[in-house]
């Protein structure tokens, strides 16, 4: 490992790779529609990457404190809880 790259860097290489992995098995191409179902720390992961790669991205999550992560990620779409007891009645 490069002596440029720290400890911290190098771990989160093995998740962004996973991922990136993951959104090629797919065949995520710009413009489609990605869904990410949770916005913890693998949620946005997935998300940004999924956006790096041209997808338009949704996210769905059910806690407050996870909204305020995905707009300062820039991730506006967004799936609540209260939009799907909405839709449900």
């Amino acid at each position: 490992m490069s002596k440029d790259i720290s400890a911290a860097e190098a771990g989160f290489l093995e998740p962004v790779a996973t991922v990136v992995r993951g959104m090629k098995r797919l065949r995520v191409k710009p413009g489609e529609t990605v869904v990410v179902i949770g916005a913890g720390t693998m949620g946005i992961l997935n998300a940004q990457v999924a956006k790096a790669f041209g997808a338009h991205v949704i996210v769905s999550e059910l806690t407050q404190k996870s909204w305020i992560a995905l707009h300062r990620w820039a991730l506006r779409r967004l799936w609540t809880r209260r939009m799907a007891t909405r839709w449900s009645r």
